[in-house]
């Protein structure tokens, strides 16, 4: 990952999204990313308190019962 400090305490200002007691949701995702790239790169990185490390994306399913999904799962390793 770059070195990049911004990052580290993400805000309004300096990051796109941080949990603030509210769950990400897929249409914030689509929301906050219309007009990126579609060959964009989506990287996950795990932070400890006190470095980062890269995750790789292993797979992506969805999660519930019925007809309608609950949650959209991102696995990594």
């Amino acid at each position: 990952m770059p070195d990049d400090d911004d990052w580290f305490e993400p805000s309004d200002s300096t990051g796109l999204w941080e949990y603030q007691l509210q769950s990400l949701s897929v249409r914030w995702l689509r929301t906050a990313l219309d007009g990126l790239p579609e060959e964009l790169p989506v990287e996950v990185a795990f932070y400890d308190g006190v470095e980062a490390r890269s995750l790789r994306v292993m797979h992506i399913d969805l999660r519930g019962s019925g007809p309608e999904p609950s949650a959209l799962v991102v696995t990594v390793a």
